[in-house]
């Protein structure tokens, strides 16, 4: 296994056993310099700043690595600064990837860009293959901006105005007719369909946008939410659901869920990244909320509308692990049901597997596939274990 993916699945791993993932934190224990995220002007996907970063050496060759500060917009939001990074093999490239990471935290230091390459789960593989990779932090990480976390308009905006940027950055040595292919994984995949939902309803575009892959996406916050509640030692999981939907809910306060005699104060959430933020909380279990969010107003609601629905007009491919403990398999199988209802062409794969049952070869099949526009009721590299369900538009 290549230590990008080592590092990548500690910080899957955080969520269920509150590992330390702490971000970009420096060795000394400081934080590294943030930007700030407003004042700025637009449009979206203009490109702020680059800066190159040290060369990413590997047994397939060496790549150049860029952090990206670019402009992004939301409803709700406005115009920010969003970060991001940037990997560019040698050479032409003849595609794009955007990659959607999985939950980091909440605090600026969290973001992934600032670890370098090591952060993208097969980085080598694509880069080997001539593909252009970016990999967005999203809103409030790596800025000094509250982050949205699942909330679909934020994060699905970053998604579409980082691969503007990217292709910006990229120039000439991205072909321009390059097609372009999000993939995300938990957090990640939520955030790569709420940009494709976005494109689809004309709320933004991506320039020869193929299709999306998203392995055990969080495609639905409030069941997340509820697998938060009645998982023990998961309520900091909670309270990031929470900080993040509050984001979009005015005067809504996390710390109101919370019977007050327990004194909770869910701001100290915002400076820690997940493995923190779980540990902090793991001594509170369901008994300490004074109501459950998944049933209450503004919670609920705020909840439902970061929900993925559809439609998506490009192929859609979902793979999920059917023995994952953090995303339920019923999670997966209702998403590929609205989006069939709503869409067009949307296979979901059941891998056997926990929640990064995706492996290496079956995301470069999928993705490969997705690039040439090939019909995604074919097999993305699946075994004979595997479950396929596939519609039609």
């Amino acid at each position: 296994m290549h230590v990008v993916d080592q590092i990548a699945r500690a910080c899957f791993a955080a969520l269920v056993l509150a590992a330390s993932c702490t971000g970009g934190r420096a060795d000394d224990g400081t934080s590294p310099t943030v930007v700030a995220a407003a004042p700025v002007a637009g449009p979206a996907g203009r490109v702020e700043e680059t800066r190159e970063l040290p060369r990413f050496r590997t047994d397939q060759g060496v790549f150049r690595q860029l952090r990206v500060v670019y402009v992004t917009r939301a409803e709700g939001f406005g115009l920010q600064r969003a970060t991001g990074l940037l990997l560019l093999p040698p050479g032409q490239s003849d595609a794009l990837v955007v990659w959607g990471h999985p939950t980091r935290g909440l605090a600026d230091e969290c973001a992934p860009s600032l670890e370098g390459a090591e952060a993208v789960p097969f980085a080598v593989s694509m880069l080997a293959r001539g593909w252009t990779v970016f990999a967005p932090d999203f809103p409030g990480l790596g800025t000094d901006a509250p982050h949205p976390y699942l909330v679909s308009s934020a994060e699905g905006a970053s998604v579409l105005d980082g691969a503007a940027a990217a292709r910006s950055v990229a120039g000439e040595s991205l072909s321009a007719a390059a097609p372009t292919v999000l993939w995300g994984f938990s957090q990640g995949g939520h955030a790569v369909l709420a940009a494709a939902e976005l494109a689809s309803r004309g709320s933004g575009r991506i320039a020869h946008l193929a299709g999306v892959l998203a392995a055990a996406p969080v495609a639905d916050p409030l069941a997340f939410a509820r697998w938060a509640m009645d998982t023990p030692g998961q309520l900091g999981v909670l309270v990031a659901i929470l900080k993040g939907v509050s984001t979009q809910l005015a005067g809504a306060h996390p710390d109101s869920v919370f019977r007050t005699s327990l004194g909770v104060r869910t701001s100290m959430a915002e400076h820690l990244c997940m493995g923190e933020l779980v540990a902090k909380f793991s001594s509170l279990d369901r008994s300490a909320l004074r109501s459950d969010p998944t049933r209450v107003s503004p919670w609920r609601e705020g909840l439902l509308v970061n929900r993925i629905d559809g439609p998506i007009d490009v192929p859609v491919v979902i793979l999920q692990g059917t023995e994952d403990p953090i995303v339920s398999p019923r999670i997966a199988e209702k998403l590929f049901a609205r989006l069939c209802r709503a869409s067009g062409s949307v296979r979901l794969e059941k891998l056997p597997g926990r929640h990064d049952a995706a492996g290496e070869a079956t995301v470069i099949t999928a993705l490969s596939e997705l690039m040439v526009r090939e019909n995604p009721s074919r097999s993305a590299g699946r075994t004979h274990s595997s479950e396929v369900a596939k519609c039609e538009g």
